[in-house]
């Protein structure tokens, strides 16, 4: 009894120096300025001046085009926070030691009670993970806690298809509230087996399409009326089923839609409309959405679904025109059309590279596309673009060299390829040399992203570790590949009963 009495009374203590530190953050006056700035790195700079506050977005939240224009001086980091709430029309909670920042009906409910109690995960962490995806957050939680954790087949098709990346950055808090924020960003749950395995599965709850539900509806009624469902879309008693109706029919249905979206004008059916086609329809089906976006006389909330569905149809034939918008006028154009570029891929790198090499090479070159294209080289990753942000992070000489630098920075962290480490140790270098102390920052800041290390933003630190770490995280990364390569569930059928998510896009 004795025992039991004084783990209670340790968690207690816990929690309330906790609650004690988040109050003692939230209090203290900083001095700042933003101007368009993305809410993430906004989120690092509070996080960067306080210690002792884990601040988390929802997934919902990085995934809208929000930037922040603010000036704060010796202004409470609360008032702050305040601030970018009332400004974007955004909640707070306080779930799993950390303040949650999300959609106003999206709260995270009750207290996470799971994995209380294991002396694993009951230890206190400190993490940063950027732009990864759920597995290779689980293979940096092995390697560095030592603890069991797998994510289902389930799993894993509901995280791929919902595009999930985990952005977290958290510190002295309880291993088990990690893996909250983790599945939480990450539309996931997870559980602890007996032997003290975590494992994460999709959740069997209410929330995203039904597969089961829509495999029926597909069954029954393979006939289905478009020219009626298409009708619906234009009330608002009848739009939320033909949405569901025409997301069942699949393909068949995205021409019909599209022939729709291009003569209407009522905002709420158009949102229908593109709802639609960002889930069923194709590259082919771009030209009605494109148009949507670059209607001046449209919305902002109709531009930005276009822009979204534009992306999620792996529209290649509208890349030209997603690059333009880069540097539109209206933050939430660009930044959605940003958005859309990451989210097509493939070809967009190539492409993007002639345009970036064009206008940085110009005295006034537009800002927003070199600025804008860095985040996506980053995001994208792959080897052209890996080639175009070391050749910013070089840049030497010139009005934008700084800030070129330290976007690019920014944008070889997001790659998550450690093959970009030492060019980045050596800039850090050069940058302290010239005193560039914005830009050996953020080259810090991404060597952490990169390695979950927590060094000191010093260039001989880090070439220290590297030395003596890189051959264990090589060989780390190259066991992850051959697992991936070696196709071990390729023919494991997905366990799909009571899965909900979203359609394949």
């Amino acid at each position: 009894m004795r025992a039991v009495i004084c783990a209670l009374s340790l968690c207690c203590v816990s929690l309330a120096c906790a609650e004690d530190a988040t109050e003692a953050a939230l209090a203290k006056e900083v001095t700042l300025t933003f101007r368009r700035t993305p809410l993430v790195h906004v989120l690092d700079a509070l996080q960067e001046r306080a210690t002792g506050l884990n601040l988390v977005a929802d997934a919902d939240v990085l995934a809208r085009p929000l930037f922040v224009t603010l000036t704060a001086e010796d202004m409470p980091i609360k008032d702050v926070i305040a601030q970018l709430l009332e400004e974007h029309g955004l909640a707070q909670t306080r779930w799993a030691d950390a303040l949650v920042l999300h959609l106003p009906e999206a709260a995270p409910a009750g207290t996470p009670e799971t994995g209380k109690g294991n002396k694993t995960l009951d230890n206190p962490v400190s993490v940063t993970f950027m732009n990864l995806s759920v597995i290779e957050t689980l293979d940096r939680l092995k390697a560095r806690y030592k603890v069991e954790c797998d994510v289902t087949t389930r799993g894993r098709v509901a995280a791929q298809r919902a595009g999930a990346r985990v952005r977290l950055r958290l510190r002295s808090m309880p291993l088990r509230n990690v893996f909250d924020h983790l599945c939480r960003q990450a539309g996931l749950e997870w559980s602890l087996d007996p032997a003290g395995v975590v494992t994460l599965d999709a959740p069997r709850t209410e929330g995203g399409l039904d597969l089961s539900v829509e495999t029926i509806d597909r069954a029954r009624n393979p006939q289905e009326d478009v020219p009626k469902l298409l009708e619906g879309l234009k009330s608002a008693a009848s739009r939320t089923g033909s949405v569901r109706r025409l997301l069942a029919i699949g393909a068949e249905a995205a021409q019909p839609v599209m022939d729709l979206l291009a003569d209407e004008r009522d905002p709420d059916t158009t949102r229908a409309a593109l709802e639609v086609l960002g889930q069923i329809g194709t590259n082919e089906h771009h030209a009605a959405v494109l148009k949507v976006f670059r209607d001046p006389s449209r919305s902002l909330e109709e531009r930005v679904a276009a822009g979204q569905a534009l992306g999620n149809m792996k529209a290649e034939d509208a890349i030209p025109s997603l690059i333009a918008a880069l540097d539109h006028t209206w933050f939430s154009v660009s930044e959605t059309a940003r958005q859309a570029l990451v989210r097509i891929g493939g070809s967009v790198s190539e492409k993007l590279a002639g345009y970036y090499r064009r206008e940085v090479a110009k005295a006034d070159g537009r800002e927003g596309l070199i600025y804008r294209g860095l985040l996506i080289f980053g995001e994208i990753g792959d080897e052209t673009s890996r080639e175009v942000l070391l050749e910013a992070l070089g840049t030497e000489g010139g009005a934008r060299e700084v800030s070129i630098k330290h976007h690019a920075a920014i944008g070889l962290g997001m790659t998550g390829n450690v093959e970009v480490v030492e060019p980045l140790i050596e800039a850090m270098t050069l940058a302290e040399e010239k005193r560039q102390f914005q830009v050996v920052n953020y080259i810090g800041r991404s060597l952490t992203w990169l390695t979950d290390a927590q060094n000191p933003p010093r260039a001989v630190e880090w070439r220290a570790w590297w030395e003596k770490e890189q051959a264990r995280i090589r060989a780390r990364i190259a066991r992850r590949k051959e697992l991936e390569d070696s196709g071990l569930d390729a023919q494991v059928k997905p366990d799909l009963g009571g899965l909900k998510m979203p359609k394949d896009r």
